[in-house]
């Protein structure tokens, strides 16, 4: 698929209202090897190569049309996509996280404005709506070019619910960006090829215990029980992540995952086996790349996912490690989502799910108990 097919069924995103915003960006470039491997794309991107207007860069309506060649004859097999390690932060949920890079939206902004400010503030990279007047050269021209929009996606209920705006830009120069990652918010980024999502075997299993959250301490005979009904352990779908090359700003413990705040550099030898055990894409950022891939796109047939195969040609996401429970799960997940016209918040399933199982099964003995004295 050209990247201008890419386009046209990127013009359909759901658009969700919400006065609490954030945006990421999704920043492709046609990979380095495929550059090579094929001139005429090559002299494509080369035409657009000038930094700024004054020496001979691209403007309006020129770059306009530049961007559609470079569309026409990029292929999205061909491109690579920039993710981050955050660093860790208290005051970030997304911390130690690898994501796509973005942030909370500024009073007054427009969602793409807000990407592009929080994709210069993190990283130094210039897309086209950023307010020129924070750049040393205000004539400067982004290497980026605004491909679409991807599904917005609702994070959080009530009073905190967070709406997720994802865009999509593709590099349309062959210039070497310069990578100024932001110590304090950013551990590692680098690039990484879009087509190893299209692997079958692409999708690992990422499991954790419920004690990991202090739930023992809370009660240690419900988590007793929990073991029992093998409901202490979660699992989520990973997928790790081949980057080169690979740049920190932090050193990473191997412990955590965690990126502590640290000077800018490349990857030195030593660390870099480190940094790249802690990047592995999960969670709402894999659900962004499912969205564009399969549910947007079609490039994808299936989501990425671990799965737990029911029936003969029946599967559904494993969350858990009882098939009995990923069915329940699953309709219940399909459920919410028919009545209510959007998928079932992931902290409903990770927690209340549980509990409510815990809750049923207390009961119960005292619900027969009590039918069972009735009668008598």
């Amino acid at each position: 698929m050209r990247v201008a097919e890419l386009r046209e069924l990127l013009g359909r995103a759901t658009l969700l209202p919400g006065s609490k915003r954030a945006c990421v960006a999704l920043l492709l470039r046609v990979a380095p090897k495929a550059r090579s491997a094929k001139p005429e794309l090559q002299q494509q991107l080369s035409a657009g190569a000038a930094p700024d207007e004054d020496s001979g860069g691209l403007a309006g309506e020129g770059r306009a049309a530049h961007a559609r060649k470079v569309f026409a004859a990029a292929d999205v097999r061909d491109l690579e996509a920039f993710f981050i390690l955050r660093a860790s932060n208290d005051d970030d949920r997304w911390g130690g996280q690898v994501g796509l890079p973005g942030g909370r939206q500024n009073a007054g902004e427009e969602d793409r404005a807000t990407a592009a400010r929080e994709v210069f503030e993190e990283v130094g990279l210039v897309l086209p709506e950023l307010d020129k007047s924070l750049l040393p050269n205000p004539r400067k021209n982004s290497p980026f070019a605004f491909v679409g929009r991807i599904h917005d996606r609702k994070v959080l209920q009530g009073k905190n619910a967070l709406i997720v705006c994802s865009f999509v830009y593709l590099q349309v120069t062959d210039e070497t960006l310069t990578l100024m990652p932001e110590p304090s918010e950013v551990g590692a980024c680098g690039w990484s090829p879009l087509d190893m999502f299209l692997e079958d075997d692409v999708a690992q299993p990422l499991s954790f215990s419920v004690g990991d959250m202090g739930f023992p301490k809370e009660n240690p005979k419900a988590f007793k029980l929990m073991q029992l009904l093998r409901l202490d352990r979660m699992f989520f779908t990973m997928v790790p992540l081949r980057v080169d090359p690979l740049y920190i700003s932090a050193e990473v413990d191997t412990r955590t995952g965690h990126a502590q705040p640290a000077s800018p550099s490349l990857t030195p030898p030593e660390d870099e086996q480190a940094v790249r055990q802690a990047f592995y894409l999960w969670g709402m950022t894999l659900g962004i790349v499912n969205d564009l891939l399969v549910d947007m796109s079609g490039i994808r047939t299936e989501r990425i996912g671990v799965t737990d195969r029911i029936l003969p040609g029946f599967k559904v996401e494993k969350l858990f490690g009882s098939k009995a429970h990923n069915f329940l799960l699953h309709s219940l997940r399909r459920g919410y989502h028919m009545a209510f016209d959007e998928p079932m918040p992931w902290s409903m399933y990770m927690r209340t799910y549980p509990m409510l199982v815990l809750a049923l099964t207390s009961a119960t003995p005292v619900i027969l108990g009590t039918s069972f004295l009735s009668r008598l």
